[in-house]
């Protein structure tokens, strides 16, 4: 049975299958939460799970100081974009955003038969504003799709320049805000959608939780968007386990706060180091560095030092994207790239 059209241009999401002792190639962060393990005794795990994921998102609300109504929970941030998409993108219809930017967008949009279009990033990587605006006006979207801090360059997008595109567009705004968590938090806008009727800012607890494996993620929106995706959602969407997962999470504030601080100070101690081994390093409010090599196949090389990060040749030839790792990864990192680079 043939697959419908726009299926056919797509290929299988792959990872690689390969030998490694330090992983920096998919942003993911260390166990800190439940290295002592997890207690899920409380569990009725012969019951379907609670489809609206209520006291996970009462807990989300209180956290972040806001109704619980105005958020969902879903299986990750990733399927919550493309719950987004589903809802809003009719066959035909354009999402725009940057590139290089999170790649499942594109994907989601061909799955669901609308037309992808993006604007190229300035040289230094910063998202033009302007140029968005003058694109949106041309083309018309029905959806625009801002990654802040975007992956895999790390640019956060200054909160007035995200307002000015709110107020100058018709389009749906989605804030893909997954790794906003490693920065001060003051260009988010995650408790302000409840005051717009166009945005809805997406979040996940992959990145600075460290819980990539439980699947869990969250957005905020006003109440009649919520609403329309609700119509939408799978039922049981996100297990017991995983929502039980989260709520303890969340109740370990001080640790998460300690942790991030930790990444970004190795973070800014990778910069440097990796500055000073003649890489470029663009700016990264993100868990991970955009760095541009003068060596080619730099991932291929610290692959035989049992070291993974990621190859963005999609975007240019000699860029990569380098995880913050603990610090004895990271000077394993700094080893590997002395004796490549020389």
């Amino acid at each position: 049975m043939q697959t419908k059209p726009a299926i056919e241009q797509l290929t299988p999401y792959k990872v690689k299958d390969v030998d490694y002792t330090i992983k920096l190639d998919a942003n993911e962060s260390a166990n800190y939460l439940f290295k002592d393990g997890i207690d899920l005794s409380d569990i009725d795990i012969n019951f379907y799970p609670d489809t609206n994921s209520t006291f996970l998102r009462e807990t989300l609300g209180a956290y972040f100081d806001m109704s619980a109504d105005n958020l969902m929970v879903g299986s990750g941030s990733s399927e919550l974009i493309e719950l987004i998409i589903k809802t809003y993108i009719a066959p035909g219809e354009k999402v725009l955003s940057f590139a290089p930017s999170f790649t499942m967008y594109e994907v989601y949009t061909t799955i669901h038969n609308g037309s992808y279009e993006t604007l190229p990033v300035e040289s230094d990587m910063s998202f033009d504003i302007d140029k968005l605006i003058e694109k949106a006006n041309e083309i018309n979207p029905k959806l625009i799709i801002l990654c802040t801090p975007n992956n895999p360059t790390g640019y956060q997008t200054p909160k007035e320049q995200i307002k000015k595109l709110i107020d100058n567009t018709d389009a749906l705004i989605l804030l893909d805000e997954a790794y906003m968590d490693f920065t001060d938090g003051s260009s988010s806008f995650l408790r302000e959608t409840p005051f717009y009727d166009n945005l809805i800012v997406a979040r996940t607890f992959s990145k600075a939780f460290g819980l990539a494996g439980a699947r869990l993620g969250y957005i905020s929106a006003g109440l009649p968007i919520i609403k329309s995706l609700l119509k939408v959602k799978t039922p049981y969407n996100v297990n017991a386990l995983t929502q039980n997962l989260g709520i303890q999470a969340l109740k370990k504030k001080p640790l998460v706060v300690d942790y991030i601080n930790d990444v970004i100070a190795r973070r800014e101690a990778l910069k440097i180091s990796l500055k000073d081994l003649g890489l470029t390093v663009y700016p990264s409010r993100a868990n991970f560095l955009f760095v541009e090599s003068p060596l080619k196949a730099l991932d291929k090389r610290l692959l035989t030092y049992g070291i993974l990060v990621r190859n963005f040749a999609e975007f240019n030839e000699g860029f990569y994207r380098i995880s913050v790792g603990d610090q004895s990864q990271n000077k394993a990192l700094i080893s590997a790239l002395k004796e490549i680079l020389s």
